[in-house]
């Protein structure tokens, strides 16, 4: 769970809920990538000219899936830590 405290700045904020992020993406790959490995012969049956190995398509993928995880964790929390902490706690 992300901390956002009233007196931090914009960049600690940002950065507290990007960590939160990569935390989760990192325990995506961790769980993924062996059950890709162990899943390989189901998977081959549905590739056509690429091999079940392929390291660039893996490594796409994982990049593709990080960045966009990346960018949907950093635009929230950038907006929100524009925000006047005193104008958010009165609609509080």
């Amino acid at each position: 769970m992300s901390r956002i405290y009233v007196d931090a700045r914009l960049r600690n904020s940002v950065r507290m809920v990007l960590v939160d992020v990569i935390r989760v993406v990192l325990a995506g790959l961790a769980v993924g990538a062996p059950l890709t490995i162990i899943a390989q012969s189901m998977i081959a049956s549905h590739l056509y000219d690429v091999a079940v190995s392929d390291r660039a398509t893996i490594a796409v993928a994982v990049l593709t899936l990080a960045g966009v995880t990346g960018l949907a964790g950093f635009l929230p929390a950038y907006r929100a830590a524009r925000i006047d902490p005193n104008i958010a706690l009165r609609y509080d």
